[in-house]
């Protein structure tokens, strides 16, 4: 959707190789959530809405790399990413407070808060401020397809820190998603390479 977008707004182009990519990373991505969808159905209809919370989350991010591209034709990368966390940060607050009440912050003792501040600041303001500093330089196309990667270290994670168990069909999707992502990233640096070797044939 982002690729889409990308193209419709930006008005961006992509090589042939970078479409194929793109095409691989969508299909192990209905792979997968076909997969988890079966899953969550025998798993109970809690792990279902799970997922499709997860879906519509996954489509609202979608919007984002087109919408910061436009915003960083504005703004610095660091102004970005400040202005984003920080908006979102008092929103999100006086959501929470309004739903939950004050009460549930009470409750958190010294570990959590510092869980929250290495989640929200180190964690989240770092990514995204290196994202938009790399977003800047790149197409949509490139940089939702580098966001493929994630899921490679969120099944590591995973395995690590909860020792959750990773089938040989979710392996085999990430995988998939993994080579989608590379041949993408490939397509955008073969069509770079083309346009300044023309260039430089035309400047001699």
């Amino acid at each position: 959707i982002a690729v889409l977008l990308g193209i419709w707004i930006l008005q961006e182009r992509i090589s042939r190789l970078t479409l194929v990519g793109i095409v691989v990373i969508m299909l192990g991505n209905i792979l997968m959530g076909c997969y988890r969808c079966g899953a969550g159905r025998s798993a109970g209809q809690s792990a279902l809405l799970g997922w499709l919370l997860a879906l519509l989350a996954m489509l609202l991010w979608s919007a984002t790399p087109v919408i910061a591209k436009v915003l960083l034709r504005r703004f610095t990368p660091l102004a970005l990413s400040g202005l984003r966390l920080t908006a979102a940060g008092v929103l999100l607050l006086l959501l929470s407070l309004l739903v939950d009440g004050p009460g549930c912050y009470r409750t958190l003792n010294a570990r959590q808060w510092l869980l929250f501040v290495l989640k929200g600041c180190i964690i989240s303001g770092g990514a995204f401020t290196l994202y938009f500093y790399g977003l800047q330089r790149v197409k949509v196309s490139v940089a939702s397809a580098l966001e493929q990667l994630a899921p490679i270290l969120t099944f590591f994670y995973i395995w690590l820190f909860f020792r959750e168990s990773i089938s040989l069909t979710e392996a085999a999707i990430v995988l998939l998603i993994l080579c989608g992502a590379l041949l993408a990233i490939a397509g955008d640096y073969c069509r770079q390479r083309d346009n300044f070797s023309d260039h430089q044939s035309c400047s001699s």
